[in-house]
């Protein structure tokens, strides 16, 4: 399975969550391979500890070496395949083979996890185009959420499966948006929520991972939690330590069902509960077909959450 971790910014936490799914998985007993495809800001290797490799992923992509030959074996047991880090040599880099060398690591292993590039440019959209299924990682704020929305509506256009999004750097404060209000604008399932955990700033200035030295933190519960989730080990009765605050009660029935419904269907699901006068004139899965273009969406995006944070906040 080929694994792409995306955003649509930089910033929102795509190689920690690289980094930490995939030593998580390689502790599930999976064997598994995270690569850098990154090309022109590479750094996973240094949020595992790598600081020195004269072979990496730009060399493949040169010809200079077979990628099987180019992995490294970290601590955990998982292969890493990093980027370089000398702008020198990402110069000039074309990512034909990318999808080649993919698809023999994923003849190899039962993971193979791509930190790709922010944004929607040529890189991140090499790594959409080449992955089984897209992870999307975002932070729980306006201009992050409309970010991935973006790049969302773009990994639907090549027809890739969306597994989902992951909420990262979570304070769990009133001013930030509840899940239940992100999935339904951006129509796909929030699968994690990472805390902002001190322990994930100084386990990247340990060079290693969360989950490795600090298992027992909130942020490392919650990468193991995601690990589960991929492999279809997760057990629902976990679900109130994801889903916490205002809407945990909702998205804890939610989630039984999301398995027998499209997420078209799971949002009209949540719609429904609401009263119809409380719905009327809100199109939140309709919108953006019906006025046809990201500045209205966005547009809408913006009020809808607004709104609800205004709602809770007199509630309150």
């Amino acid at each position: 399975m080929i694994i792409s971790i995306v955003s649509g910014k930089g910033g929102a936490g795509k190689t920690t969550t690289a980094a930490n799914l995939g030593v998580a998985l390689q502790k599930l007993g999976k064997k598994v391979c995270v690569v850098d495809a990154n090309i022109t800001t590479s750094n996973l290797g240094l949020h595992l500890g790598l600081v020195h490799y004269p072979v990496t992923l730009h060399e493949v992509l040169k010809n200079r070496f077979p990628v099987l030959d180019s992995l490294y074996i970290h601590e955990s047991g998982m292969r890493v395949l990093p980027g370089s880090l000398s702008l020198e040599v990402s110069k000039n880099i074309r990512l034909d083979s990318i999808r080649r060398n993919l698809e023999i690591l994923g003849r190899k292993f039962d993971y193979v996890i791509i930190d790709s590039a922010p944004g929607i440019e040529k890189e991140a959209m090499t790594a959409i185009e080449v992955a089984e299924e897209i992870l999307v990682v975002t932070n729980p704020e306006l201009p992050a959420i409309t970010d991935a929305i973006k790049i969302i509506e773009l990994a639907k256009k090549e027809r890739k499966t969306i597994k989902g999004i992951v909420l990262n750097k979570v304070f769990d404060r009133r001013f930030e948006p509840l899940t239940e209000e992100i999935e339904s604008v951006t129509n796909v399932p929030v699968i994690a929520e990472i805390p902002f955990d001190m322990n994930v700033l100084e386990s990247i200035a340990d060079k290693s991972p969360v989950v490795s030295g600090r298992r027992n933190s909130p942020a490392a519960k919650a990468f193991f939690r995601l690990s589960e989730r991929i492999t279809g080990d997760y057990e629902e009765a976990a679900a109130p330590d994801i889903f916490s605050g205002i809407g945990s009660l909702i998205f804890s029935q939610l989630r039984k069902i999301s398995d027998y419904l499209s997420a078209k269907s799971a949002r009209s699901a949540v719609v429904s509960k609401e009263p119809e006068e409380k719905t009327k004139g809100k199109t939140p899965s309709r919108f953006r077909e019906e006025k046809g273009g990201f500045s209205d969406f966005e547009s809408e995006l913006k009020k809808q959450i607004l709104k609800k944070l205004r709602e809770r906040e007199s509630a309150e």
